[in-house]
């Protein structure tokens, strides 16, 4: 398959991507390598990116391939990123000068992989070889013949293609219709990740009633302490933390607030109800004065071959089920957050590289005390006062080419600032969505509502 154009240097790009990996799969780096880099800088035309790339990345499996090597790299070949981040600039103006342009195909998708084999075959390990390829499979299209059928035969319920909410530009405010003939407002926070604040989501009635249940049904203590020197987690759980929490379960006294719960937040992210019922039970949070959460990713893919912890039961280990370890990935496609009351002073919820570009992100990265919220807060990018009845909705993941979960996006890392003065409540809805070929599974959170 022959590309010219912008579509062949996007090729290059990621050909050239893929090379990295190759040649630095010892740790070492290579001179020729950065100059590969540096050379393309000729052939690629820098205009201003801004934001206008976002659209693309929601639909191109370019960019998916592209975060997923990046991490890669990050992980497991420091010593060549000083040289990588001139590329990822490139990629950005490329993406956008393609972002009017169809949607990449399934065949130029193949024929990235196919060149960087050809290209490079005397320098590829069979074994490397197949890694890389396992990596990118998971981003490309299942076919129709790799959907997975659910024990039994019986499907409880299809998951749809979902639509993410276009952020537009920071700034820009739309009418988002809930149902029952109720419209709320929906305010871009940033681009990327796609970061919306809805004020009045709540009324004071429902917020102070979850508070309630809270307190009714008790809350555990969380208190755990990270030096910001260990090595991170796939999951980046428990790097530091001060709250009390609790999780509100769905009974027969308290079903039908749920329920209404469940509908208006579905009506938000345009989904069916049972997207939200068939995910997480509600969560809520408890801050108290020098409470804080620091930043984390809250979802993951650890493991292409690993099915979500929504659709799975994991081993108890020690007493714990941890799922997001040992078993399985996390799923949580989006995140939807409320808060149940206002704060004096302090408990921002903070997203240090909200509408960064790549390059900054990783040089902020370079200080290991960089999640640190405590120390950090008021550099974050975007930081969301608490007010009570006010929701933020985030999308943790980018879509794949038919709607469904794609490539985590690193900058929806986020966390809570210290609380300074006050108490701090929020609940929040994590929204659990599966790959394509899963789509026809079960939840385990699945179970008969009383309505």
């Amino acid at each position: 398959m022959r590309t010219t154009g912008k579509s062949g240097r996007l090729q290059a790009v990621l050909v050239i991507l893929i090379f990295l990996m190759y040649s630095t799969q010892e740790g070492h780096c290579d001179d020729d390598v950065a100059s590969s880099c540096v050379k393309l800088d000729a052939d690629v035309t820098r205009d201003n990116v801004g934001h206008a790339m976002v659209d693309s990345m929601d639909t191109n499996t370019a960019w998916n391939y592209f975060s997923t090597i990046v991490e890669f790299m990050n992980n497991k070949v420091e010593c060549i990123m000083t040289h990588i981040t001139i590329t990822a600039d490139h990629l950005q103006t490329t993406l956008t000068h393609e972002k009017q342009s169809s949607e990449i195909s399934d065949d130029n998708a193949d024929s990235v992989k196919h060149d960087a084999h050809n290209k490079f075959s005397d320098m590829l390990n069979q074994d490397f070889k197949f890694s890389v390829d396992k990596l990118l499979s998971d981003f490309l299209p299942a076919d129709e013949d790799a959907t997975v059928q659910p024990e039994g035969g019986e499907v409880v319920f299809e998951y749809p293609k979902m639509e993410q909410i276009k952020p537009v530009k920071v700034g820009h405010e739309q009418s988002v219709d809930i149902g029952d003939e109720t419209s709320v407002k929906v305010i871009t926070l940033s681009v990327n990740p796609p970061l919306f604040e809805i004020p009045d989501f709540m009324s004071n009635e429902d917020s102070d009633y979850i508070i309630e249940a809270s307190n009714e049904k008790g809350l555990h203590t969380s208190r755990v302490f990270a030096t910001g020197n260990e090595t991170r987690s796939n999951s980046d759980y428990d790097k530091g933390r001060v709250s009390n929490s609790t999780l509100i379960l769905e009974s027969k006294e308290n079903v039908a607030f749920l329920t209404k719960l469940q509908k208006r937040a579905a009506g938000l992210l345009r989904v069916p109800v049972e997207v939200i019922r068939y995910s997480q039970p509600l969560a809520v949070g408890q801050y108290y004065p020098g409470g804080f959460y620091h930043s984390h990713m809250d979802s993951n893919i650890a493991d292409a071959d690993k099915p979500c912890c929504f659709q799975t039961t994991c081993p108890y280990i020690n007493g714990t089920e941890r799922e997001h370890l040992e078993c399985c990935q996390m799923c949580r496609m989006a995140t939807l957050l409320y808060y149940l009351d206002n704060v004096e002073e302090g408990g921002e919820t903070a997203f240090p590289f909200a509408d960064k570009s790549l390059p900054d992100m990783i040089r902020s990265m370079q200080d290991q005390q960089w999640h640190n919220l405590t120390k950090n807060c008021e550099q974050a990018a975007v930081r969301v006062k608490p007010q009570k009845g006010k929701a933020i909705l985030w999308y943790n993941h980018f879509l794949d080419k038919r709607g469904y979960l794609g490539a985590v996006n690193k900058r929806g890392y986020h966390g809570g600032c210290n609380v300074k003065k006050g108490v701090k409540w929020i609940a929040t809805h994590w929204i659990q969505y599966p790959k394509y070929e899963h789509r026809l599974l079960p939840s385990k959170y699945f179970m008969k509502s009383a309505v």
